[in-house]
């Protein structure tokens, strides 16, 4: 996630609970910034981020990428803030490979690929919120996030969003709603010619 830098405070975040939406901490002066959110399976899901995020900073604000830990080196060497998330995107590729639709298969439920995923999203959704209001977790820098930029499968965008009061814009390299030319990604449609594309986005 990235957060653009300002001089306003957050909003504080909502009731305390077992989620993910602690009490955002006081506002520093100078500590809020642009939070660039990405769950990514390759490096080539993150790039576009990095791209956004450098093009904020030429513009003077704070940017810092949340995204898994195994990108960490990629996003520093290109000057912008990291903010560990968790997750494997190995074991997250390898559960889409396995399950290309909504609904996954028989053998993922037998084999426990699905409480798998359920811990891990647990995570990084808890690493997701860390990311808009934790320290750096080496210059330990305070940081609040002034707005969110994420792409879709983040999942936590909205929410964070929502306890901080800040703006959250969701971004894709991809296309991710339906239109007149392609279905949604996730619908597991093949094109035939006997269907329109229109008709699977209903």
């Amino acid at each position: 996630m990235s957060v653009i830098e300002s001089e306003r405070n957050p909003r504080a975040g909502a009731e305390e609970s077992e989620s993910l939406c602690e009490t955002p901490p006081p506002h520093e002066l100078h500590s809020s910034g642009a939070l660039l959110s990405s769950e990514a399976a390759v490096s080539g899901d993150v790039q576009p981020f990095i791209a956004l995020g450098t093009a904020l900073r030429r513009y003077g604000h704070r940017v810092r990428l949340a995204t898994h830990d195994n990108f960490a080196g990629f996003v520093t060497d290109s000057g912008l803030e990291f903010f560990p998330i968790g997750g494997d995107p190995a074991d997250l590729m390898s559960y889409m490979v396995r399950n290309p639709g909504l609904i996954p298969s028989m053998e993922s439920l037998k084999g426990g690929d699905v409480g798998r995923k359920r811990r891990m999203m647990r995570e990084m959704l808890h690493g997701f919120w860390r990311s808009c209001i934790d320290p750096g977790p080496v210059s330990r820098r305070p940081f609040v996030a002034d707005a969110i930029i994420a792409n879709p499968p983040s999942f936590a965008h909205v929410h964070c969003a929502q306890a901080l009061g800040v703006p959250v814009h969701i971004m894709f390299t991809m296309p991710w709603t339906a239109t007149r030319a392609f279905p949604h990604p996730l619908a597991n449609i093949q094109r035939s010619k006997d269907l329109e594309p229109q008709l699977a986005a209903k």
